[in-house]
């Protein structure tokens, strides 16, 4: 009876938790699987007069040339933003992490304040600043005699925008994880190298880099999984824009040069065309990409500890 006890005691004590993970996560997943072989929308919700439709918003989706076109721009995004994430994070964790370097707090507090304002007010700014008659940086460009930039009309320039927006916000948490990455390298070791005639750029390359690598890795991948993600910064910046048109198996279809998957599932939902079937079998071609990034950690994790 005791260990019954005991284990009643223990389930006791963990059941909130379960039952708060089950209605914040287990449900809206399965809800989610529920609906994605349906053709339910806003119109048909509450009347129930949905139907169950197999697999054919799944076979849509593939069949799409949109839908591959945004997951490749949504690669490529991802791509650039975690790698300049990463190698700007940590060329400023080395710079903060030299001794000659004076005001390091200050300097710290700089590279940390992106991080820590609200990133719903940081984007905000930016996008005021990208405006492209009163915006401070077509201002800035004035001042020295060079033409003002269609930020926000121009699809490159959009694209460009909503970049330098999100490393903005994403460079000082690869800082941080960088910088308790170098604290955490024994001096010894670094000491060791300079009395074997090693120059600071081979110590760089072949022991500071090699162990920092060790804690950067789940950061990289927890990097790439909000990246892939990234929602706030696309849709408060342009909302997907400008639009462009572009030829798709034969025909001209009008499509937002910065449109990432996420914001196309979000449109399909909640706009045009309000397919919220179409749109939980786009969300799980989102998550099995994710999933397998998050295996692809776990084996790099494994490779790097070995």
């Amino acid at each position: 009876m005791s260990k019954v006890r005991e284990w009643l005691t223990a389930y006791g004590f963990i059941a909130p938790a379960m039952i708060a993970i089950m209605l914040v996560s287990v449900y809206p997943l399965l809800f989610g699987v529920s609906i994605a072989f349906t053709d339910m929308s806003v119109f048909n919700y509450l009347s129930q007069e949905y139907k169950f439709i197999g697999f054919s918003n799944f076979s849509n989706m593939l069949h799409d040339p949109e839908i591959w076109i945004l997951t490749y721009r949504t690669i490529i995004w991802t791509v650039i933003n975690v790698f300049l994430h990463v190698s700007l994070g940590m060329a400023f964790a080395m710079l903060l992490s030299k001794p000659w370097l004076k005001l390091k707090p200050i300097f710290r507090l700089i590279l940390i304040l992106p991080w820590a304002i609200p990133s719903f007010i940081s984007i905000q700014v930016w996008h005021a600043m990208f405006n492209e008659q009163f915006g401070a940086l077509n201002q800035l460009l004035q001042m020295v005699g060079l033409n003002p930039i269609p930020w926000l009309s121009n699809p490159t320039w959009a694209f460009v925008a909503v970049v330098l927006t999100n490393v903005w916000l994403g460079v000082p948490f690869m800082m941080l994880i960088a910088l308790g990455g170098l604290n955490s390298i024994p001096e010894e070791i670094q000491e060791a190298a300079y009395v074997d005639g090693a120059s600071p750029w081979q110590t760089t390359r072949y022991i500071t880099l090699p162990l920092l690598l060790r804690t950067m890795v789940p950061a990289i991948v927890l990097g790439i999984i909000w990246t892939f993600n990234k929602f706030d910064v696309i849709y408060l910046i342009t909302q997907g824009g400008p639009q462009t048109v572009v030829t798709l198996a034969g025909q001209q279809k009008v499509m937002g040069a910065t449109d990432l998957l996420i914001t196309k599932i979000y449109k399909t939902a909640f706009q045009y065309p309000n397919s919220w079937g179409m749109a939980a079998a786009m969300g799980y071609l989102v998550f099995l990409v994710l999933l397998l990034l998050s295996l692809l950690n776990l084996q790099i994790q494994k490779l790097v500890k070995e």
